[in-house]
């Protein structure tokens, strides 16, 4: 028999396998702007990057370096790459957040909403990690304190891809940070407005939430991973 057929699965991978490329292209070409630029300590005006940076007093026992792809704006769409990088030291965390200035206005709006206190930031961070990038290494032991559920959720969460880093993980990872903070906060209650009053409470709530996460069944893992593949392949029919 002489069978001539297009393999749309071989395609699709074709595809995928040159849209990583590109990315991959594209994510060195930028890292060496911002290399170059820190080099050559060029002034504000000319960087073609913009950047923030933080440095939390708590050591978080992970490292990031990710990147998530932020869609906005009315009649024009427009895509903003945010690259992220969490940096653990021995006493603190460094996190580093960058994006092309053309961004410029909706980069701030990001880090205004996200970096205004060590709670947001801890959400960021542990949203990141399961919305946008599986890109991070955690410390072993660490990994291996979580309850046999809470590594499965973890793990199943990952590959939910009706989420992004907007939608909110409401499930604490790291529990001793979060209860260090919340423990910082909870000193000065006289002070809460009705904001952080909300707040304190729905960041103590993912400590418990985790007593209402239903394990996925065999099924419903293999669904979300299908679901995942598909997610990846749509746009190259």
């Amino acid at each position: 028999f002489n069978i001539k057929a297009n393999d749309n699965i071989l395609i699709q991978f074709q595809c995928l396998k040159n849209d990583c490329e590109t990315r991959i292209t594209y994510l060195r070409v930028y890292s060496e702007r911002i290399l170059n630029e820190y080099i050559k300590n060029s002034p504000r005006s000319k960087k073609t990057t913009i950047n923030h940076g933080v440095c939390i007093d708590h050591k978080f026992p992970i490292a990031l370096c990710g990147y998530t792809s932020l869609a906005y704006g009315n009649a024009t769409i427009k895509k903003m790459l945010l690259i992220t990088n969490v940096i653990p030291m021995e006493n603190c965390t460094y996190i580093f957040c960058s994006a092309g200035k053309e961004h410029s206005k909706f980069f701030h709006k990001i880090i205004d909403f996200y970096f205004q206190s060590p709670l947001t930031i801890l959400s960021f961070i542990e949203s990141f990690m399961i919305h946008s990038s599986d890109h991070w290494y955690i410390k072993p032991s660490y990994w291996n304190s979580f309850s046999k559920i809470k590594q499965e959720m973890i793990l199943a969460e990952i590959l939910n891809v009706d989420k992004l880093i907007t939608d909110e993980f409401e499930y604490s990872i790291f529990d001793d940070i979060r209860k260090c903070i919340l423990f910082e906060y909870e000193k000065h209650t006289e002070q809460f407005s009705e904001a952080d009053t909300f707040i304190v409470k729905k960041e103590r709530n993912k400590l418990t939430n985790i007593s209402k996460y239903t394990p996925l069944t065999e099924d419903q893992l293999i669904d979300n991973i299908e679901k995942y593949w598909i997610n990846k392949f749509q746009k190259y029919k």
